[in-house]
């Protein structure tokens, strides 16, 4: 029987800076965000977290927790 190899992709991980960078361009458009995660290989669904994040506490909201 023969094994796979699964080569691990490095994940990208999601600064509060870039969440930052990438939420309040969506609210603003013309893109969506369908188009943004297709342009930085994430799923729409890790997005739309950090839209609502953004939403209910602002800018603030995204930072790291200490």
């Amino acid at each position: 029987m023969e094994e796979k190899v699964v080569k691990s992709v490095p994940m990208e991980r999601w600064t509060a800076r870039r969440q930052r960078t990438i939420v309040p361009n969506i609210l603003k458009g013309p893109k969506i965000i369908v188009d943004v995660a297709r342009e930085h290989s994430v799923k729409p669904s890790e997005i739309q977290p950090w839209i609502a994040t953004f939403i209910a506490f602002g800018t603030q909201a995204l930072k790291v927790n200490p």
